[in-house]
């Protein structure tokens, strides 16, 4: 399920308002503890030199086919997924684990890499990068930290190089513990 609110023309629930702590915060507030959850951070990689080159429209346009894509893979009617910020999407999978998590995310990855969207910066077209982590059931739910970790796993495959989806070293509680 995608967050209330539109991306420019792109009429469906993507979040992109004021409210997303609120509604973040309301998609893991009921989360039945008995059950993993997992978030995954996506950023769209090189988008400052994509809006450079092409403009705010070929930006928005970039956006919503991004946001499309991400919809393809993460529809069962408990995927929560917003814009976290300029070219960041969350998206928070309950009844997932880790390793189920990373496959979703490669999913989205290679799915929006084969869409071969035209960039001047990079040979390859348009890609992301994807950051994972899990909350494992009875684990309590330090809403803050599950995000963080999947932020810091996103920053590694960044540093990685791009156009890759990692995971978190460990589920996120043995990250919490260090």
């Amino acid at each position: 399920m995608f967050a209330g609110g539109v991306l420019g023309n792109f009429a469906t629930r993507l979040f992109v308002g004021p409210n997303l702590p609120v509604s973040l915060s309301y998609s893991l507030a009921d989360l039945d503890s008995r059950s993993p959850v997992a978030a995954v951070m996506i950023d769209i990689d090189a988008f400052k030199a994509y809006n450079d080159h092409y403009g705010h429209q070929g930006g928005d346009e970039c956006l919503r086919t991004i946001a499309q894509a991400i919809a393809s893979v993460a529809k069962r009617p408990t995927d929560f997924v917003a814009r976290y910020g300029g070219e960041e999407f969350v998206l928070i999978l309950r009844d997932t684990d880790q390793q189920g998590a990373l496959r979703v995310a490669e999913r989205i990855r290679a799915g929006i890499e084969n869409l071969r969207i035209p960039h001047s910066a990079c040979s390859t077209g348009v890609t992301i990068s994807a950051g994972v982590a899990a909350q494992r059931p009875g684990e309590g739910s330090d809403r803050n930290g599950l995000i963080a970790a999947a932020d810091r796993a996103l920053y590694a495959a960044k540093q990685q190089g791009r156009n890759l989806a990692c995971s978190a070293a460990t589920d996120f509680a043995d990250q919490a513990a260090t």
